[in-house]
């Protein structure tokens, strides 16, 4: 097996999945906002805690990300005999 190829698409893959968070945020700030111009643009305790929980799931997407960059990291550089 090329350890090489595996590396590389498994990099890949994570900048893909990292572009593709910043694109879902992006558009989630989009909603807010119109969600804030509906409401008369005050901000309500429901209006925050849902910002709350949006900054918690984007969090936890992000470590997820940091951890399978690490874990490919890992196998790149001890597995791979130069």
């Amino acid at each position: 097996m090329n350890w090489n190829l595996v590396v590389k698409i498994g990099f890949g893959l994570v900048i893909i999945a990292a572009v593709l968070l910043y694109r879902l945020k992006t558009y989630r700030l989009k909603e807010l906002k119109k969600e804030i111009k509906d409401k008369g643009g005050e901000l309500t305790e429901e209006f925050c805690e849902k910002m709350e929980r949006n900054s918690a799931q984007e969090f936890k997407y992000y470590m997820i990300l940091f951890i399978i960059t690490a874990i490919l990291f890992i196998l790149y550089h001890f597995t791979i005999p130069e």
